[in-house]
Parts: C-alpha cells; structure tokens; sequence
C-alpha cells in the first residue's frame, strides 16, 4: 500500500522559522557581545544619554567598585562620583552626537563601595541603537599608575628639599628656611589643605609651630596650649598616626587651632634624629580622607631629613660655641674675649672712654689640682668663673684665657680708680672659701691692672702690660692687685731670662744648701733648717724668694728638691762621719713633692744610699699641704714616719689646719710663722695667736720652733711663754755650719 505523502507546511510556516532563527542569532549575539565586554580588561558601563541612567555595565566595572551587576545598574552617577555635576555631564554626553566632540576623554574619581575613593581614566564615545543615543563609557582603574606617579613625584620633591640641604654643605644650615620648605613640599606632595611642622622647645614642655602652610595668619611661631600634653603624645609617636575623621583629628590639633580650620583627616610622622625626638610632621584635610601607607612613608622620609638637618645645625651650633666659649666655666674664651676687647676699644676710641682690662691668676692653684685632682680644680675654675662674674657689670666681658687665668674688660671708666675697686672685689670674692669635695678649700688672686690709653692702644698689647702687671702682684705676696708700672716690662723680661738659665742650673752644679742654726734656751743647738740657694752665674747668691716660685711653675722643683733631700743626708752623714753630735735637719718640702707618688720609697731610697741617721732628718710641710686630701696626707706621713724620720708643720698659725686633724697626723714638730713672729713687736693680735700655738703645741705634746726671730724683744717674748726653740741668726754653709756644731753652738757670730 503506498504510503501517503507528507502533509506540507501550513501557510505562513517559512515567516516563523525565519523569525526564530532571527531571535536565536540575536541572542546568541547579545550573548557573544556580554562574552566580550565581560571579558574586556577595561571597565565599560553604557548610560542612556536621556535618562542619564546605567542600561549595562560589564563584570570588570562591577568588581573595580565592589558592586554586582544588578546592584550597579541600581544606581545612579553620583552614587559612583559623588562630585559629578549632572547638568555639564549631561551636555558632554550631548556633544558626542553633534560631531563637536565624537570622542572624550578624562580623568575622575569613583567611589568604591567600601567608600574610598578610586582614580579613573574614562573614555567615552556616543551610539545610537534603536533610535536611542547611548553613551559608551570605557573607564580604567588607574590606582597604580597614580600611585607610581605620586611615587615619583614624592621622589623628586624629597630630592629638590635634600638638594636645598646640600647646597648648604659649605656653609651654615638655613634651618628655618629648610623647615618652611619641607611644608611646602608636603603640601604639593600630598595635595594636602595643610601642613605644619611641630618642634618640642627648649623647655621640653611646649611644642611650637615651627613652620606651616594653609593656615590662618598667627598660628605660625606660636606655643601651643596644652603644649606639655602634646609633647608626651608628641615623644610617643614612632611611626606614622592616620586620622581619617574629624573625631581623630581632635586628638592631633590643639581644640583653638582646629576650631578656626575646617581639618577633617590628617598624618603625622616623628622627626627623629640622634638626640631624640625634636617634633613632628603633619599633613591634614579639609575633606575624610584616607592617608595611604606611602603617604606616611614620603612624609616620614622628609621628617628624616628634617631631623638630619637639626642635628647638623646643632653640630654647627656646638662647633661655634668651642670656637667662642670656654666649655669648662661658660666664659669666652681668649679668641672671643680678643675679640670684644678689640670693639670695647673701637668704642673706648670713639666716644674718648678710659677702658680697664684685667689679668686675673689663681694663686696656689697647682696645689688644688696635685692635692685634690683635676675634677675637684675644674669645680673650683666653674665657681670661681662665677664669682668673677658676679664682680663686674652686665656691660663688661669676663673671659677664661687658660687654666687658672682669667681676665675682663671693663669700659667706660670714670676714673683709673674705678678699675682698682673691681679688682679689689675679685681679689675679696676669690679669697673666700670653696667648698670642694666636702671639704673647705682656700685659694687667693693676683690681679693685674692696664688702663687705656695709658698703658697701651692695641688689645694684645693691653693685655700683655695687665699680665705683667699680675706678676708683680704675685711677687709682691699675692691676694692683691697692681696697676701697670713701664718699668713692670724689665721685671718680666728678666724673670724670663731667669727662667732659661733654671732650666740649666742643676747640671751646671749651681745649686748649693745652707743652713740656719736653731738653738734651745741657752744657746745650745737644737736642729738646722736647711736652705737653697742658687750661685747665679752672673749676679752670685740669690735667696730662695727669688726662684723658688718659678721652680714651682715649671715643674723643675721636682728635680731640685730630689737634689736638696740627698744633699742634706749626705751632709748629715758626712757631720756625723766627723764625730759631730747632729742634730735634726729640717728640709721643707714642695707641694709636688709632697704629692709626688712614692715619696716614702724615695726617702727611703736616698736614706740607704747615703747612710744619713734618719733619726737626724725632719721633713717639713705646710698646713695647706696637709689639708688638701687629708687622707692622702695621713698615708704620706705615717709611710714616712714609720722609716724614723721626724715630721713638722712650717708656717704655722697662718693657715686653715683643722685642729681635728692636726692631733691625728703623726707630727713632731709646730714651726711659728716667721711673719706672726716679726708682729710680736708691734701686733697685739700676732702675740695672741703665738701665744695660742704654743699652748696648742703643749697640750699636743709636739715641740714648738719659733722661726724668723731677729730682735731681743721677740726672743724674751718666746721664752716667757714657753717657746724655748728658735731658728736664729742668717744661714751658715756647710763649712761654717759643722763649726759652730764643733762649738756647741757659741760663738756662731765669729765662725760664719
């Protein structure tokens, strides 16, 4: 049976399959163009230009904000730009259609829906579809070329302010100058509203601002309130602090500073340099902004740089001050105290003034530092520095030259006279005690004198005539003041030619030893006190005031006393080598010596090889030896006293021995200032106090000497008291002196 043919298409059946097949190709298409556009690295988002609505966004667009793709198609533009002014948006999307403008390009911000803020690179181009104009937005997140941008920018800013800094390498550091343009740079770096530099003062309680950019006249330079809390949050900071709202902010700015400025974000980096932290660097804006981490690392590399140049200036700072000012005592030195010596004169010159400049030496003040050491002689430089101070005017200049010695100038002198009532001041100011090392310790001054325009015309000049000056002070027994004398520059001169010719005088052999009888009631010998004396190549015998003091400034005493004790112990053995009956020999010691390390074992040394009795040998000090380190004192003279050498106190009655101390130093011997002796003649007062150490000496059991006698007066004065031992008559040499022990001490006058 045949099979019936199959029934054709009703009519119209090609139209519907055509239709379909169009429907299915158009959406296979949209679904290619979705592929496509979602694929698309860049973000695109179309916008009906009538509406100014989002109709499609693509994937890459959605995840560059955060949003999904119905979410974004919810929104509108300023949800994404919040800034974005509709109408002028909305005639651009016009221009693409007119031809003026087919094709536009820019860049924006858009918000991120976390709320921060992204850069945008946008172009746009116009479509029409369906008879509606479409604008076609191709946008780019560009964060990471800005960021690279700013990373640059940052880089050539930094090195534009540490070029600035460089440039300064030969000269001093601009730092106000360097500090405004590092706010400057901040400024433009981060396109911040503000910037301000904070510096913690010099009492450590206020913070200043140091320089700034964008606020209001008047807040730079100024201390803020509640300036201590802000340096403790200030000396806290250590790494970068990010205030993103207003809220945060508040604990950064000062509440007046941030009342008069609409600051609404901020960042702040210590400035931190080798002495600590000096401040801080803070950039701030109007608008909540979030400061991103290479924010803080261009802010914290120019506080870096800040902070290096601080500590140069305040290298600079220090280096100027050593070139100017004593660091020991705070006074100018000999290069600044020239200096304002030279404009006091320029001055004294040109208004006709008499000027006073003077020489200020510290006597006895080697003593200090070989007794006590050099710490406690700085304190004693430091508080006399001050004393000095105190004594003349504000408009005057006291200066430290060297060591001890000091100086001042005095300008505009009524009268010379004027000049002598300050260093009669100096010299009062400087003899009181000082207390040192827990202990009271004395010292005096010498103060010359130089007026101008009398004693000279040039500073140098000035102050060379005021040294010589000083020198004849100290000759004439220190703790006074001279005025400058021409005939003073002779004197100089031949101390120095004194000087030189010292320095030869023991290899030369010209030093010989004398000695001055000392007798009991009677006349008997008692003891010898031996003497130097210096055979001057060309003036003969010279008596020890005229040499002993340079001896002691130059050190040489040292060697010649070592000389005089093996001098007297040979001459002791060479007497009782004689079959003499010797008696005690007193030697008195110099400070040096006395402070010398191993004195005892050179006694002892120069003891055994001369074979000197040591019985025979007695070794003087003065009270101001003694009392300077007591304890040392104590050790010195037991280790030496232990060897069987007798011990005594020269001098005495005149100085500061505490008494407490006297009874436990292991002494023989009291020695009566030959000066309080000469005052028994015509000093009521001098008779007391000799009367006074001879009572001391008896209840100490210690003998009491009375030197210096020289009239009947005082040796019936001593005797009538109980002081039956003088030293007596001028010194023998050795010759004459082994004579008159031969005799038993008569006839002296005869044998000399």
């Amino acid at each position: 049976m045949e099979r019936p043919n199959k029934a054709p298409p009703p009519a119209g059946t090609d139209g519907l399959r055509a239709l379909h097949e169009a429907q299915q190709a158009l959406r296979e298409s949209a679904l290619r163009f979705r592929a496509a556009i979602d694929a698309t690295a860049d973000g695109i988002h179309i916008v009906d230009v009538e509406t100014m609505r989002f109709i499609d966004v693509n994937e890459t667009a959605c995840r560059y904000l955060g949003y999904t793709r119905d979410e974004f198609l919810a929104l509108g533009i300023r949800d994404i730009a919040p800034g974005a002014d509709l109408a002028r948006l909305s005639a651009l999307y016009r221009q693409l259609f007119d031809g003026a403008d087919c094709e536009q390009s820019a860049e924006i911000v858009h918000r991120h829906r976390d709320g921060t803020s992204i850069p945008i690179e946008i172009r746009r181009r116009g479509v029409v579809i369906g008879g509606r104009r479409l604008a076609v937005n191709v946008v780019r997140d560009i964060t990471a070329n800005k960021r690279i941008e700013a990373t640059l920018r940052h880089h050539a800013l930094q090195q534009s302010l540490i070029a600035g800094f460089g440039q300064q390498a030969l000269a001093s550091v601009d730092l106000d100058r360097l500090i405004a343009r590092a706010a400057a740079v901040v400024v433009e770096g981060l396109d911040a509203a503000f910037c301000r530099v904070l510096q913690i003062a010099p009492d450590g309680v206020t913070l200043v601002v140091k320089a700034g950019t964008g606020w209001a006249p008047g807040w730079v330079g100024l201390r803020l309130d509640d300036g201590e809390r802000l340096v403790q949050q200030v000396m806290a900071l250590t790494a970068p602090v990010v205030a993103d709202a207003a809220i945060a902010v508040a604990r950064l700015i000062a509440p007046a500073m941030l009342a008069e400025h609409a600051v609404a974000s901020g960042i702040e980096v210590p400035i931190v340099g080798s002495s600590g932290t000096y401040g801080v660097l803070g950039a701030y804006a109007c608008a909540e902004r979030g400061f991103a981490a290479e924010n803080g690392d261009f802010l914290q590399s120019l506080a870096n740089t800040l902070a290096a140049a601080v500590d140069r200036a305040r290298a600079e700072q220090r280096l100027a001050y050593l070139a100017q000012f004593d660091t020991l005592t705070g006074l100018p030195n000999r290069s600044l105290f020239l200096d304002r010596l030279a404009q006091t004169l320029t001055q004294a010159q040109r208004n006709d003034w008499r000027l006073g400049v003077l020489f200020i030496d510290l006597d006895r003040f080697k003593q200090v530092n070989d007794t006590l050491g050099h710490e406690v002689g700085d304190r004693l430089l430091v508080q006399a520095a001050q004393r000095l101070q105190d004594c003349v005017r504000s408009g005057d200049t006291a200066g430290r030259l060297s060591g001890d010695e000091f100086a001042a100038v005095l300008s505009n002198l009524a009268r010379p006279d004027d000049a002598a009532i300050v260093a009669q001041k100096v010299v009062g100011a400087l003899s009181q005690p000082f207390e040192l090392a827990g202990q009271e310790v004395r010292v005096s001054a010498s103060v010359g004198i130089a007026i101008y325009p009398a004693d000279g015309l040039e500073p140098d000049l000035l102050l060379k005539n005021a040294d010589t000056a000083m020198y004849r002070a100290k000759a004439r027994g220190r703790n006074s003041y001279q005025f400058y004398l021409p005939q003073m520059n002779e004197r100089a001169v031949e101390r120095l030619q004194l000087e030189g010719q010292l320095r030869g005088a023991l290899a030369r052999a010209e030093f010989e030893l004398c000695y001055q009888p000392q007798c009991a009631a009677g006349g008997a010998p008692s003891g010898l006190a031996a003497m130097l004396r210096w055979q001057h190549p060309l003036h003969g015998p010279m008596p020890p005031q005229d040499f002993l003091g340079i001896l002691e400034d130059t050190g040489l005493i040292v060697s010649v006393g070592e000389w005089a004790l093996r001098g007297v112990c040979r001459q002791i053995a060479g007497w009782a080598a004689g079959g003499l009956a010797v008696p005690p020999v007193a030697l008195r010691l110099s400070a040096r010596q006395f402070h010398q390390p191993g004195l005892d074992t050179l006694v002892v040394r120069v003891l055994a090889d001369t074979g000197a009795d040591p019985g025979c040998l007695e070794l003087e000090f003065t009270d101001a030896m003694l009392m300077h380190d007591c304890d040392e004192a104590m050790g010195t003279l037991r280790a030496i006293k232990a060897l069987g050498v007798r011990l005594s106190v020269a001098d005495f009655g005149t100085g500061c021995t505490s008494l407490t101390w006297l009874k436990r130093f292991p002494l023989d011997v009291l020695k009566i200032d030959a000066a309080l002796v000469r005052g028994i003649d015509a000093d009521d007062g001098a008779e007391a106090v000799v009367r006074a150490v001879i009572g001391l000496g008896r209840s100490l059991q210690l003998g009491v000497v009375a030197t210096g006698v020289d009239s009947d007066a005082q040796r019936a004065f001593l005797r009538e008291h109980g002081c039956g031992e003088m030293q007596d008559g001028p010194p023998l040499d050795a010759g004459a002196c082994g004579r008159w022990l031969a005799a038993g001490g008569q006839h002296a006058g005869v044998l000399r």
